[in-house]
């Protein structure tokens, strides 16, 4: 380990920082202008070692191929700003796990010079939920394969690299059973029990149903097409957009015990107006929903059932409740609108017990009976 002695004060009156690190067996100083360019330094040998640390400070010959390259938080930056078929608050969102995820040491290594080592490294020392680091491996990954592509290196190095698993019982996910949505319902103010009505009936996302009009329902026929989401913009108000996926722009079906109620709902309402909306008008915006009326509803919920559940988790329930039934899960993909059947199965796979059981039932009556 390097470490960072505490700044000199030199002759001309300038100050210099030095860090210190066994290179070949000696205990090596290097001194720098500036404390960043130290704590980089530290850091970078602290993670690729020594020697490759001070091959990051030469500066290469003119006119060689390295001259071209960049180095990884240059390239995923380079990558965010050239995705397209993005919105404004997505490209947003990605910048700022770019500057958060992919500082030095990893960040400014050349991407020539990157292992898969230094990938399986750098995700052992993520902080915070398994899903986080997982999205920021994908933008790592997605970045690399762009250098790929342009020419830049021979091979995405981060592929493959394993990453930290998700526990499914750690309790991330709240289902609710019908009494408890119940429960739910009744705490809420009348006019606001549709929406998360609608939500644990349909499985779809808070931003579908919130831009959904009075055009995209079919009371007659029970179904409602999701065309559009509300997305983030950057800096500004969300705005009307595609929907999450390719597979998102979908007819999802409804259940008969909601459609009266959602005939009365936008009986005489123009084509163009939501359906759901808050005491103004307005399409139900996600931050003044929970703040303003999910939020203080949670605390009624937990001391009457114990839970706390997200709005999210309506989406998670409708799958539970879907997977009781029976029904097959690309049947639950094509309804919830994932991309993946993958996705599905990695996110639900776990609550199918009926193949399992008839499994143990088959299994059990092969299996010898012991006397006495």
């Amino acid at each position: 380990m390097a470490s960072l002695e505490p700044p000199r004060t030199n002759r001309d009156g300038s100050t210099s920082h030095r860090v210190r690190f066994r290179y070949q067996g000696r205990n090596v100083p290097k001194t720098f202008r500036t404390r960043a360019d130290a704590e980089q330094f530290k850091a970078a040998v602290d993670l690729l070692g020594p020697e490759r640390a001070l091959a990051l400070l030469d500066q290469p010959d003119a006119g060689t191929p390295r001259t071209l390259l960049r180095t990884v938080a240059q390239q995923v930056n380079h990558h965010v700003d050239h995705l397209t078929g993005i919105t404004d608050g997505t490209r947003a969102k990605y910048r700022k796990i770019a500057a958060a995820r992919f500082g030095p040491p990893l960040g400014s290594t050349l991407l020539e010079d990157l292992t898969r080592d230094d990938v399986a490294r750098w995700v052992n020392r993520q902080k915070g939920a398994p899903k986080t680091t997982a999205n920021a491996h994908s933008l790592l990954s997605g970045a690399l394969s762009s250098a790929v592509r342009d020419g830049l290196i021979p091979g995405n190095v981060a592929k493959g690299v394993r990453l930290p698993m998700r526990d499914q019982d750690s309790g991330e996910h709240v289902y609710l059973e019908a009494d408890e949505l119940a429960t739910l319902l009744r705490i809420l103010a009348p006019r606001w029990r549709p929406f998360p009505l609608f939500l644990a009936g349909t499985g779809i996302r808070f931003g579908e149903a919130s831009a959904l009009t009075v055009a995209d329902l079919d009371v007659r026929r029970g179904q409602a097409r999701i065309r559009q989401a509300w997305k983030d913009s950057a800096g500004g108000p969300a705005v009307l957009g595609p929907p999450k996926t390719r597979k998102s722009r979908r007819t999802v079906a409804i259940p008969p015990q909601l459609l009266d109620g959602l005939a009365a709902l936008v009986d005489g309402r123009a084509p163009t107006e939501f359906v759901f909306t808050n005491t103004r008008g307005n399409p139900i915006r996600n931050g003044p929903f929970h703040e303003g009326v999910w939020q203080p509803a949670m605390d009624a919920m937990e001391s009457a059932t114990g839970k706390r559940p997200r709005v999210h988790d309506l989406r998670h329930t409708y799958a539970a409740w879907a997977i009781r039934t029976g029904t097959p899960l690309p049947v639950i993909q094509r309804q919830m609108g994932h991309e993946s059947i993958q996705t599905t199965v990695d996110t639900y796979g776990h609550l199918v017990r009926s193949d399992l059981d008839a499994l143990a039932e088959g299994i059990g009556a092969a299996l010898p009976q012991l006397d006495g």
